[in-house]
C-alpha cells in the first residue's frame, strides 16, 4: 500500500495528468448498499449509516459538506450505481439536499444500469428524480455521471469491471481538483462511454450539441424532458402475489419523454415554454468495444437545462 502523494508524485504531471484524493465511502441500510464516491477530500469519511437509505445518504453527504467548510476547499460527493443489488430507488436519491450527482452510467457488469422487468433503468430514474426535484421539491438539478468502476486491470477486454468505460469531460480553466470540482458543479461537463463531443451550449433558448464524428459512425440525439402538467402520482411495483417490492415507483410516460430526435453530428433544441428540464443522449451506430453490458454502443450524456416552466428556486 502506498500514501496518495507517493502515487500522485509517480503519476502526476502538472498541467497533463492529474490524481484526486478521493474516496467511496462504503456504507449500506440493512442489507442494501449504498455507496458514495467523494471528491478531493482532505480526511477519511468514516460511513455513518442510517435509519433509512435516504438517512444513509443524507448522514454521508453531511459529513462532506461540513469537512468542506472546515477546510474551505471545493469537494463533492456522489452516488454510485442506484441499482447494485436495487439499494436505491429514485424515491430515495431525490429527497437528498447537497448530493447533486449519482452515476447514470456505471462500467461495473454487475450494476444493472438497464434495470428489469421491475426496476427502473438509471436513464429512468435520472428523469424521475429531475422532474420532482425540479417542479416539486424545489431541489437543484441532479448531475449524472458516467464513471467505469474499474477493479480489473490485467485480462483486458474480459467481463471483469475493467477501466475505460465511462468518464466525464470537463469543462475547465485550470488542471486543478477545485477548478474540476467548480466546474461539475455549474454542470460544464458531459458524461460518455465513447461518443466524443465538440461542444455543448446551453442558452435561454434551449442547447445546441456538436459531435466529434468518427468516420463511418453514425449518430442520434434524442432531446428528453418533462413538460408541465405531467401526472405527479406514481405507483408501487407489484410482485405475482400483489405485494409491493422496494422499486422505483412507476409513472406516467410523460415523464423523461423524447421531445425531439435528431440524426446527425449537429443537434439543436429550442424551449417551446413548457419544459421543466430538458437533457440529451447522443447514441452511435458504433458497438462499445468492451461493455458493461453485452449489445451496448457508446454514447454521451448531455446535462440537463433547467427549462422556462421550471419553478422558481
Amino acid at each position: 500500500m502506498r500514501t496518495f502523494t507517493e502515487v500522485s508524485e509517480k503519476l502526476g504531471e502538472p498541467g497533463k495528468y492529474l490524481l484526486i484524493q478521493s474516496e467511496e465511502v462504503t456504507d449500506s441500510f440493512k442489507n442494501l448498499p449504498v455507496h458514495m464516491n467523494a471528491t478531493n477530500v482532505h480526511s477519511i469519511l468514516t460511513p455513518l449509516g442510517g435509519k433509512s437509505v435516504y438517512d444513509v445518504m443524507q448522514n454521508n453527504t453531511n459529513a462532506l459538506l461540513a469537512q468542506r467548510e472546515r477546510s474551505g476547499k471545493s469537494m463533492m460527493i456522489h452516488l454510485n450505481h442506484p441499482n447494485f443489488h436495487y439499494g436505491v430507488t429514485a424515491e430515495d436519491l431525490m429527497k437528498v439536499i447537497g448530493e447533486n450527482f449519482f452515476e447514470v452510467y456505471n462500467g461495473h457488469p454487475g450494476v444493472n444500469n438497464k434495470g428489469d422487468e421491475t426496476h427502473a433503468s438509471t436513464d429512468r430514474i435520472w428523469d424521475i428524480i429531475l422532474t420532482k426535484r425540479l417542479a416539486e421539491l424545489k431541489l437543484p438539478v441532479m448531475y449524472g455521471l458516467a464513471t467505469d468502476d474499474g477493479h480489473n486491470y490485467h485480462k483486458i477486454p474480459s467481463r471483469g469491471s475493467e477501466p475505460g468505460r465511462g468518464w466525464v469531460v470537463v469543462l475547465s480553466k485550470k488542471l486543478d481538483p477545485e477548478a474540476l470540482v467548480d466546474a461539475m458543479e455549474a454542470g460544464r461537463f458531459y458524461s460518455s462511454s465513447g461518443v466524443e463531443l465538440k461542444s455543448v451550449t446551453y442558452t435561454d433558448q434551449g442547447i445546441q450539441i456538436e459531435i466529434e464524428p468518427e468516420e463511418g459512425v453514425e449518430y442520434i440525439t434524442d432531446f428528453i424532458g418533462t413538460l408541465e402538467g405531467y401526472p405527479k402520482r406514481g405507483t408501487p411495483v407489484l410482485d405475482k402475489r400483489g405485494l409491493e417490492i422496494r422499486a422505483t415507483k412507476h409513472y406516467s410516460s410523460k415523464i423523461g419523454r423524447k421531445l425531439k430526435t435528431v440524426k446527425g453530428n449537429s443537434a439543436s433544441y429550442n424551449f417551446n415554454g413548457k419544459e421543466i428540464y430538458v437533457r440529451a443522449l447522443v447514441r452511435a451506430s458504433k458497438p462499445h468495444p468492451n461493455p458493461a453490458q453485452i449489445g451496448e454502443v457508446e454514447r454521451a450524456w448531455i446535462q440537463p437545462a433547467v427549462g422556462p416552466a421550471a419553478p422558481q428556486q
